[in-house]
C-alpha cells in the first residue's frame, strides 16, 4: 500500500503555564489526541488544568474533528460523534485484527506536526523541554498515543516519555501484541459503563493493562461512560485531573509523589498499579 498523502494541516490548540511569559525556564510538553469526532479542546478541563500546573499542552484537530461546529456533539451519543468530516474510522472498530500501521496514520502525523510546529515557532521553541514530553489520548486518540509510544513499531517516537490513555481503543495492539513494545509508563482509565462502539472498546476490565509490560496503572471510574473525559461530564473531572497531574509529575517532572487510590474521596471502582517492571 502506498503512503497516504497528507490532506490537511491541523489547527493546534495551545495552553500555557501562568508564568510562561514572565519566566525563562523550559517547560515539559504534553500532546493531547482527541476522540473520534471530537476536537482538540474537547477536554479542556484537563488540558487547562495541566497547563495551570506547569505544562505546555497542545492539541491538534484531527481530520475527523467535528465538535467545534457542533456545540451539541456531546449531548447525544456515539452517532453524534460520528458526524465528523470522516463518517467513520478507516476500519471497523469491531475488527481490530484488520488494523495495520497504515490505519489512521494521519493522526500520528498530526501529533508530530503539532510538536514540530512548537519547535519551529520562535515564541515557543526555546521554552519547550523535549526531554520531558508526554501524550494523552482519548478514545481513538488513545490508539494514536499508544501507537506513538511503540504500539506500532513503525510509529514509535522515543521523544514521548509517558502516556495517559483515556478510554483508549487499544484492541489492535492487543491483537498484534504491540503493547509489549511500549516501554514508557502508561496510565489507563476506563469506566464501568464505558462500552459505546465495540464490545471491548476501552479496556475491557483492564485488558490493555494486562498486556502491558512497563510501569502501569489502571483506573476504572464507577458509573462512568465514554464521555466522562469530555466537557459533557463534570462529576469525574476532579479525580481525572488529580491522577493525571500525579502521573505526569512523577514521570515527566520526576517528583517523588505517590499515585494511589483515596478511599471514600473519589469515584474509583478499580485501581491497579505496577510501578516495577509491569509483571502483574
Amino acid at each position: 500500500m502506498g503512503k497516504k498523502e497528507k490532506q490537511h494541516q491541523p489547527n493546534v490548540d495551545i495552553w500555557l503555564p501562568p508564568t510562561f511569559r514572565t519566566s525563562e525556564e523550559k517547560w515539559p510538553l504534553i500532546v493531547f489526541s482527541h476522540d473520534f469526532g471530537g476536537c482538540g479542546n474537547q477536554s479542556k478541563f484537563l488540558t487547562s488544568y495541566l497547563a495551570d500546573h506547569g505544562y505546555i499542552v497542545i492539541a491538534p484537530d484531527h481530520e475527523d474533528s467535528d465538535c467545534r461546529k457542533s456545540a451539541a456533539a456531546y449531548k447525544g451519543g456515539l452517532q453524534d460523534l460520528r458526524a465528523g468530516k470522516k463518517g467513520r474510522p478507516e476500519r471497523p472498530l469491531r475488527n481490530p485484527d484488520h488494523w495495520t500501521p497504515e490505519t489512521e496514520s494521519d493522526r500520528k502525523d498530526d501529533v508530530l506536526f503539532a510538536v514540530s510546529s512548537m519547535l519551529d515557532d520562535r515564541m515557543y521553541k526555546n521554552y519547550v523541554d523535549m526531554d520531558r514530553v508526554g501524550l494523552i489520548g482519548y478514545g481513538l486518540g488513545g490508539y494514536t498515543a499508544l501507537g506513538l509510544a511503540g504500539g506500532w513499531k513503525e510509529w514509535q517516537d522515543k521523544r514521548f516519555k509517558a502516556v495517559l490513555a483515556l478510554s483508549p481503543y487499544a484492541e489492535p495492539y492487543i491483537v498484534n501484541r504491540g503493547l509489549g513494545r511500549v516501554s514508557v509508563p502508561v496510565m489507563y482509565m476506563g469506566g464501568t459503563r464505558d462500552v459505546p462502539a465495540a464490545p471491548t472498546f476501552g479496556n475491557a476490565k483492564g485488558a490493555a493493562y494486562k498486556h502491558s509490560y512497563t510501569k502501569k496503572y489502571f483506573i476504572e471510574l464507577d458509573g462512568a461512560d465514554h464521555f466522562a473525559w469530555s466537557e459533557r461530564e463534570k462529576d469525574y473531572q476532579p479525580v481525572i485531573n488529580t491522577l493525571a497531574l500525579e502521573f505526569f509529575d512523577k514521570y515527566l517532572k520526576g517528583t517523588e509523589g505517590i499515585i494511589e487510590r483515596r478511599e471514600g474521596k473519589d469515584r474509583i471502582k478499580t485501581f491497579w498499579k505496577d510501578e516495577g517492571a509491569g509483571r502483574k
